[in-house]
């Protein structure tokens, strides 16, 4: 075996690996260890030889007893800080790297069966985690169950107590066969649990969703009675692809008597003055073709509200299902899963498909309908094959919404871009290819924003594989010849070669210069906390300064959006409640802190750029536009609304104070204060971020926060000296350039 590498002389190492531990060996136990092997015929002269032979025994251990098809790789790195093998010091520690199989999240592990000289081999392996179970084909097997799955649990828990099957192997091997004390394993990334519930816990696992839109297609096959029948139906929400969170519908509680509670006032949360944020699946159907459509688009909207009225009444009438027929959609409830269905016509694809080329000057709406449902059906083919792809998408979101972008970047943008990370996986070998967890696939799409130069090329997303080479060079020649009115960030698929359709509308060049250098300062932090072994918090990973912005408007704690709040309830009495109110549909897609920012945008769009954390809906931040902030302007009727002149300097400023009044006035009520936001905001912020973490953490994790947080109060002071570098009104609002050029300061 060769000499242990250093882990952190590569970066690229890390895109290999799906799963990484710190293991801490004391100099006592490697004398010990040679030892145990002076009578093999492996022989350790140094010390370093003794490290290579423990390396080698674990990885053969591995193989062996855990399998291929569970661990196709598994080496040992000394970390960046202990590269001299002559230390004195009594621990060393280690970086244990797992590249994952195919059945890695298996809990049973089945073996051969019990009565057998491999049976009883086996079970001498396991020793007391070894058991016969019989199986459905009469045979009796000896098993070993890594993990003890809770029935009453709710399903993300299971999916996360999945996901500790790997530690749970090497803690096995570590602790029981090479006998190295207890303790001295851990996990890098701490706990999954910690890192999947940055967004709102999910209450509906997606293959609850998927079994009420099976409900719903075949609801749509037997109805009877419709003037044109449906032919086709496509679940284009996230929420089927796991890419999103979903949550069972509210039940509200009834006030008043229970004979007359259709009449009374439903509410979910006394103390709340506004409902929950429950968010609808999303459904798009296609009818039987008919020439009395017409090509009017009032009057195929027309025809599309009627059909609406007339499907609500006959899936009443023969399925006794909850619907409720609106103008543009209907809502349909089923299994406490809320569906939005909207009908698409073949004329308005039609119609999409001629303007195909200049999407800027059509609506919002009718950019993505002409290609949606393909894009979906494709994107929920790639979560079929990579068993990760949904939470490394919730991932990227989250690291997103951190940046303050949600609203500069379409989340289907951000899975198409963590589908191309997937597929297009770096640093893996042949046999290796699969990102296996959400944060191997995060690490993936952290690295493509990092260094893919999206000024001189696209995105090129070939999901099916439909592009030949000669399609993708005169792509390309096209994306040179146009580039100047081109959008910062530019991705094509099949279904939109202009590359501009979900970019177009929201994502300025500052948005997407601003991700681009986080993600680069954020991978150079990552790979450096990772290579030596310190724990690494996704939840402060996922936390930036709001420093940089002018304004920060705070929501009121009473009036912004805000998720159901998890009930530890078991299944059965939840089944009771969502039988209870299963001809309830409560208020849909009420989110208070979007339509603000929507009026925000309307109102002072063209003069202050707004961001916001769609998980943390309790701040908008605001940064003046540089054309506007420009000083010594000549005051005119157009551009003196919220200017000032300088009474000492009779120089032209922007009256942030009158900006901040507008946008209180604006918001009627909804924000508790709008202010200048300052560096010392954005340590308050992260000091209570840090003392939430804190209060998480277990005993196992305290030395190992105790790193991070000093290294975080190192990041901090070198974040905040660049600071002039970040901001919105810099010099330089071009489009992201891969090239690192610093922004001009003020």
């Amino acid at each position: 075996m060769e000499e242990l590498s250093i882990l952190g002389e590569n970066p690229e190492v890390f895109l290999q690996y799906d799963d990484l531990y710190s293991l801490n060996i004391g100099a006592d136990y490697l004398s010990e260890f040679g030892v145990l092997i002076a009578k093999s015929k492996k022989k350790a002269k140094s010390k370093t030889d003794l490290e290579k032979i423990f390396a080698q025994t674990l990885q053969e251990m591995t193989y062996k007893l855990i399998g291929n098809n569970r661990v196709t790789k598994l080496d040992v790195f000394l970390t960046r800080n202990e590269d001299q093998l002559e230390s004195e010091d009594n621990v060393r520690k280690y970086v244990v790297a797992l590249s994952l199989g195919e059945d890695w999240a298996d809990p049973l592990f089945r073996g051969p069966q019990s009565n057998t000289p491999e049976g009883k081999e086996f079970r001498s392996q396991f020793g007391d985690l070894s058991e016969i179970r019989k199986y459905a084909d009469n045979s009796l097997c000896e098993t070993v169950e890594w993990v003890k799955m809770n029935k009453n649990a709710y399903p993300e828990e299971n999916e996360d107590i999945l996901k500790s099957i790997p530690q749970r192997w090497l803690e096995f091997i570590v602790y029981k066969k090479l006998m190295v004390p207890e303790g001295s394993l851990s996990s890098v990334i701490k706990k999954p649990r910690q890192w999947t519930s940055l967004i709102p816990k999910s209450q509906l696992p997606p293959s609850f969703v998927h079994s009420a839109f099976a409900k719903l297609g075949k609801m749509f096959r037997e109805v009877k009675d419709l003037p044109l029948a449906i032919v086709g139906v496509n679940c284009v929400s996230g929420h089927y692809r796991n890419t999103e969170p979903l949550q069972y519908c509210a039940a509200p509680k009834i006030v008043g008597s229970a004979s007359k509670s259709a009449m009374k006032k439903l509410s979910t949360d006394e103390n709340a003055s506004i409902l929950p944020l429950q968010q609808v699946v999303e459904v798009y159907t296609s009818l039987e073709r008919n020439g009395k459509w017409g090509k009017v688009p009032t009057q195929i909207e027309a025809y599309k509200t009627l059909y609406y009225d007339t499907l609500s009444k006959e899936l009443t009438k023969q399925f006794k299902c909850l619907t409720v027929p609106q103008k543009d959609r209907i809502i349909i409830k089923i299994d406490g899963v809320v569906f939005s269905m909207r009908v698409v016509h073949d004329e308005e694809l039609e119609k999409q498909r001629i303007e195909n080329e200049n999407p800027q000057k059509v609506p919002e709406s009718f950019t993505k309908h002409a290609h949606l449902a393909i894009t979906a059906q494709k994107l929920h083919s790639i979560s079929q094959k990579f068993s990760a792809f949904g939470e490394g998408v919730q991932l990227a979101k989250r690291f997103v919404a951190g940046a303050k972008l949600s609203n500069h970047f379409d989340p289907l943008a951000i899975e198409l871009m963590v589908a191309y990370a997937f597929l297009n996986t770096k640093g893996r070998d042949e046999g290796n290819v699969k990102a296996m967890t959400p944060f191997s696939g995060f690490l993936q799409f952290l690295k493509l924003i990092a260094t893919h130069n999206f000024v001189e090329q696209p995105l090129i997303i070939d999901m099916n594989e439909n592009f030949l080479e000669e399609t993708k060079t005169e792509l390309i020649e096209q994306f040179k010849k146009r580039r100047p009115v081109l959008p910062p960030i530019v991705l094509i698929t099949p279904e939109d070669k202009s590359g501009v359709r979900l970019m177009a509308k929201k994502t300025e060049p500052f948005a997407a210069k601003r991700l681009v250098e986080l993600a680069r300062r954020k991978w150079t932090e990552l790979v450096e906390r990772l290579a030596e072994g310190k724990h690494c918090d996704l939840r402060v990973f996922f936390t930036t300064k709001a420093s940089i912005y002018d304004l920060k408007i705070q929501i009121s704690s009473k009036r912004r959006t805000f998720y159901q709040v998890q009930k530890q309830l078991q299944q059965s009495t939840r089944d009771k409640v969502t039988k209870k109110c299963v001809l309830m549909v409560p208020v849909l897609e009420f989110d208070v802190t979007k339509r603000l920012l929507a009026k925000f945008e309307t109102n002072f769009g063209s003069k202050v750029m707004f961001f916001y954390d769609e998980f943390e809906t309790d701040k908008i931040f605001a940064a003046l536009r540089p054309n506007f902030k420009a000083e010594n302007v000549q005051l005119t009727l157009t551009n003196c609304p919220l200017k000032k002149k300088n009474l000492f300097t009779n120089e032209t400023e922007v009256n942030l104070k009158a900006l901040a009044e507008d946008l209180m006035i604006l918001g009627q009520g909804t924000e508790e204060k709008a202010k200048k936001s300052t560096k010392k905001d954005s340590k308050k912020t992260k000091k209570m971020k840090k003392e939430e973490v804190k209060d998480e953490e277990d005993e196992n994790e305290q030395e190992g926060s105790a790193d991070e947080g000093d290294n975080d109060d190192s990041d901090e002071v070198n974040e905040e000296d660049s600071d002039d570098n970040d901001r919105p009104d810099s010099g330089n609002d071009d489009a992201a350039d891969s090239d690192g050029e610093e922004e001009e300061s003020d």
